[in-house]
């Protein structure tokens, strides 16, 4: 018989399954309750500095406290008409206007020491005179006059608390008396302030009965310099009042002597700190009788010092700028002698 046929081959295993995916297994969940963190606490707002530092305001005018309330009350009386003055030149875009009772501002509140006003006011001005040239300013004027009239009250509401209700009527009711006395006193009687050299001082021999010495004609050429004194400027920083400006003008006389003496104390010692220092005062003194020459030149001179301080530029190389200072300082005092005089 034929052979039987092979059987057939077993079948292949089957390969295994893929396993099933499955979910990433979650950690155990803790039965422990954690507290939340505690958030950390807002640091407390830096306080606001003073409407008015009134020691700065007494250094600005010598100590003389009855010369700073007096300023303070003229403020406070001229605060209402500045505010409506901003709000119609705001309301009509009269940006000269806006920007010439800004200056002003700025002028006033710095000799109180009104900080943060005076900043408001530099601002304001600034952003006036970029309007002015046609640019777009950084923030709009209406913000910048509003945050103005905000510091404007702040300024009125200290004045309230450093000068009570029944002292402004007495310094009212003195400044009629003390505006007399300014105008019976003469120029420039320090003493202590740098003298005309003689030579300049003393009228010419045989001079006619009504001809003006030497002095008077020098006095008057500085007077007429805008940038030497700056009369109606300077006086617009006091509300209009000129035995205020006046007696201010007298005690820059007496102060300029000493100032003089720490300027070259300074130079003299080496120390570029303190003359820078006394630089800086002098240039803010300026700024408020509107003395520009003057307080370019001190600028100057205090840039020099603070060239000093950073690169150890030695006093004698000041000299340049501090003859320049003494120079223009002379020329003032011309002026301010003239226009006491008058």
């Amino acid at each position: 018989p034929p052979p039987a046929a092979p059987p057939p081959p077993a079948p292949l295993p089957a390969a295994p399954a893929p396993p099933a995916p499955t979910l990433p297994r979650l950690p155990a969940a803790s039965h422990t309750l954690q507290e939340a963190p505690t958030p950390a606490p807002k640091p407390a707002p830096a306080p606001r500095r003073p409407a008015i530092d009134m020691r700065e305001a007494l250094e600005n005018i010598g100590g003389d406290r009855d010369m700073v309330e007096r300023l303070l009350v003229k403020f406070r009386d001229h605060a209402r008409p500045t505010l409506a003055v901003f709000e119609q030149a705001l309301a009509n875009n009269t940006l000269d206007v806006l920007r010439r009772e800004a200056h002003s501002l700025k002028g006033s509140s710095g000799y109180v020491a009104a900080h943060d006003l005076s900043a408001a006011a530099i601002e304001l001005q600034n952003a006036a005179d970029q309007a002015l040239r046609g640019e777009a300013p950084a923030k709009p004027l209406a913000v910048l006059v509003a945050h103005t009239k905000q510091e404007i009250l702040r300024v009125v509401d200290a004045i309230i608390e450093l000068v009570p209700a029944h002292e402004i009527d007495d310094v009212r009711q003195a400044a009629p008396a003390a505006a007399s006395s300014s105008r019976r006193t003469g120029g420039c009687e320090s003493s202590t302030a740098p003298h005309v050299p003689a030579a300049t001082a003393t009228p010419a021999p045989h001079a006619a009965p009504n001809q003006p010495d030497s002095s008077e004609r020098a006095g008057a050429a500085e007077a007429s310099d805008l940038t030497v004194l700056h009369w109606r400027e300077a006086l617009e920083h006091f509300g209009g009042e000129e035995d205020i400006l006046r007696r201010l003008l007298r005690k820059f006389c007496d102060r300029a002597g000493p100032t003089m003496e720490s300027l070259q104390h300074a130079i003299k010692r080496g120390s570029m700190e303190a003359l820078r220092r006394e630089a800086h005062s002098l240039s803010g003194s300026c700024a408020y009788i509107a003395a520009a020459s003057l307080q370019a030149a001190t600028l100057s001179l205090e840039d020099a010092a603070e060239q000093g301080i950073a690169k150890g530029v030695r006093a004698e190389d000041v000299s340049a700028a501090m003859a320049n200072v003494a120079e223009e300082q002379k020329r003032l005092l011309l002026a301010i002698e003239f226009k006491l005089s008058e």
